[in-house]
């Protein structure tokens, strides 16, 4: 496997090898963690565990899923493929966004509520890499450790908004901005990729990412996407 070279960290690595870095780790570790995951789901279907044994089972299945959740994260910050966009439902993306987030949002006991107008216009997006933004957008919400996420759009001159509102303490305006650099972490476990991710992504198809302060408290994070 690769690894950093011995100065590194006196010297600081230039933000291509970091990238390169960043590809061949996760690369490597993917085939063998694909390998622990399908043993593991062998054992919980074929042997007949005690209920503790079972549930250390599952802990270690569901360690896996956040394993691979960062490994996919390190290839799409260090190799970004482009997207494919075509006109896309911003209610198809919204669904796919609450199924890829719902582990994240399940950890944090954070109950989604979505709220979209019926007549929302097609947005010119590659709907499963603008679903992967939505979802990191969600899941730094729900890690700010509100009980409620909500979810709404409206339209802003040739922009659909797809918004997401936490109800947590609120932030400055110079702390949502610097959440946005990569590997900045809000609590631990988590690499820091989310925002950073979910910016790069929408601004691959011409829209962006941002965070602003809502009237109640808390803060809300908009991804903007050019109307088809």
């Amino acid at each position: 496997m690769a690894a950093l070279p011995q100065d590194a960290g006196r010297r600081g690595a230039d933000p291509e090898t970091l990238s390169r870095f960043a590809s061949v780790v996760g690369h490597e570790l993917r085939n063998p963690l694909s390998a622990v995951k399908i043993a593991l789901q062998s054992l919980e279907r074929r042997v007949a565990f005690e209920p503790k044994d079972l549930a250390r089972l599952r802990i270690a299945l569901r360690e896996v899923d956040h394993i691979e959740a960062v490994l996919s994260d390190l290839v799409e910050w260090a190799r970004p493929e482009p997207v494919e966009p075509s006109a896309s439902d911003p209610a198809d993306i919204v669904r796919a966004a609450l199924a890829a987030a719902a582990p994240v949002l399940e950890d944090c006991r954070a109950e989604p509520r979505v709220s979209l107008p019926g007549a929302l216009p097609a947005v010119r997006a590659d709907c499963p890499r603008a679903a992967r933004a939505l979802a990191a957008l969600l899941a730094n919400a729900a890690r700010a450790g509100t009980p409620c996420v909500a979810v709404g759009a409206l339209v802003r001159d040739d922009r659909v908004v797809i918004h997401v509102d936490d109800g947590g303490p609120g932030l400055s305006a110079d702390e949502r901005e610097r959440l946005f650099e990569p590997f900045r972490v809000r609590r631990p476990g988590v690499v820091g990729l989310d925002l950073s991710l979910a910016r790069a992504i929408a601004r691959m198809h011409g829209g962006d990412v941002r965070l602003v302060e809502t009237p109640g408290g808390g803060s809300r994070a908009e991804l903007s996407l050019p109307v088809a």
